[in-house]
């Protein structure tokens, strides 16, 4: 329909990002201020990350002592370690970063609103699907190649062999959580998909499906670091717990500080930087959340369904993520158990499933409680009113 003399015709959206977008921002500008924020919020981190180190490394070597019977040995607080381990982080976080803020600078405003508002699944192209794929079966290939070269080297290795075999039991864990988290935006939402698909009774759980499956981006986020939780109480416990029974009967030898519970105290403080990524993916995304649960009540979810969601929504992100780490896991101690068996004239694969419950168990509480504590004040107030300040900010 052809303009009126003197009415603007649409403005170009390249124009609305020249002079709307961070309030004027050029594309380089918008580089420096995601840059500044990233260095300010990742130096920020490793600080709070090095004082709970501080603080929890006594404890942890006081443990350690008590469990082998030596001396107590006191932390040393080492500063310039703090400060270079801090810097390092930031170097790196800067490194990782830097592409991903000059991508952000090309995007146009509306396209950002596109995508802010979209369904929350990105459309990867083939090329980083079959990247993720190739990364994937190369990782898978380390771990095989590794298991082939110590059974054809296993004995020319001689006294070495166990030790060698733990370390490489070890590493093939690392690895094999690795090579699932390359490929977990393409697994994790056919994975929920279908074991959710289950005929479990009720709306408040339809809903909570269809909203996780959705998100399938938001749900990887909070499952990879749950899964590396998982898999590594359970990987690590187990392998503990294999090395130490098997070598304490096949040679009448009980080693020190590889009890289970020494392994825990070991890993505590890592575990609870991995459950906390998945803490803030959850809390970070708690506005979309509130106006996905205000839409859930105006569609006439009850006020009790919309706190059943969220919690259905947890338990649905520690579910898929225990099915990847039970994948991950196993991988070290079957290695190191088959290994003591070529090795050993007695091997014994000690699986604990009780610490495999309590870490499943304390993951969900955790990913319950950051995905409902959020929701629970906009829950008392009107579905428009949370819809329309999601859309506000």
């Amino acid at each position: 329909m052809p303009r009126a003399r003197g009415e603007r015709g649409p403005r170009h959206p390249r124009v609305d990002y020249q002079t709307a977008c961070m309030g004027g921002a050029t594309p380089s500008q918008v580089v420096r201020f995601v840059m500044t924020q990233l260095v300010l919020t990742v130096f920020a981190c490793a600080i709070v990350g090095a004082l709970l180190a501080r603080l929890a490394v006594q404890p942890a070597l006081d443990y350690v002592a008590a469990d082998r019977g030596t001396p107590h040995v006191a932390a040393v607080l080492a500063p310039d370690a703090m400060l270079g381990g801090a810097l390092f982080t930031v170097v790196l976080a800067l490194v990782g970063g830097l592409r991903q803020a000059r991508a952000a600078s090309r995007i146009l405003p509306v396209e950002a609103l596109r995508q802010s508002r979209d369904s929350g699944t990105i459309r990867r192209s083939t090329a980083s699907i079959a990247f993720r794929w190739v990364v994937f079966a190369a990782l898978t290939g380390l771990v095989v190649a590794m298991v082939m070269i110590f059974k054809s080297a296993a004995k020319d290795m001689g006294r070495d062999a166990p030790m060698n075999l733990a370390q490489m039991s070890l590493a093939s864990l690392f690895l094999t959580g690795l090579a699932l988290a390359i490929v977990a935006p393409l697994i994790v939402g056919p994975m929920t998909r279908l074991w959710t698909a289950l005929p479990v009774p009720g709306a408040a759980w339809h809903l909570a499906r269809h909203t996780a499956i959705a998100k399938s981006d938001r749900l990887v986020k909070s499952v990879v670091p749950v899964m590396f939780a998982v898999g590594l109480v359970f990987g690590l416990v187990s392998f503990a717990g294999t090395m130490d029974r098997s070598i304490s009967d096949s040679m009448g030898i009980q080693l020190e500080g590889s009890s289970p519970e020494a392994m825990m105290s070991m890993i505590a403080l890592p575990l609870a930087i991995a459950v906390a990524g998945s803490v803030g993916s959850l809390v970070m995304m708690s506005r979309q959340r509130d106006a996905e649960l205000a839409l859930d009540g105006v569609i006439g979810a009850t006020p009790s369904q919309q706190t059943v969601i969220p919690v259905l929504e947890a338990l649905i992100v520690t579910v898929t993520a225990t099915v990847l780490g039970l994948v991950m896991a196993p991988v070290s101690t079957t290695f190191l158990y088959t290994g003591f068996r070529a090795l050993l004239p007695k091997a014994h694969l000690v699986m604990p499933f009780g610490y495999l419950s309590g870490a499943v168990v304390v993951c969900f509480l955790v990913t319950a409680a950051a995905t409902l504590l959020p929701t629970l004040r906009s829950l008392r107030e009107p579905a428009p009113k949370v819809v329309a300040r999601l859309v506000a900010e």
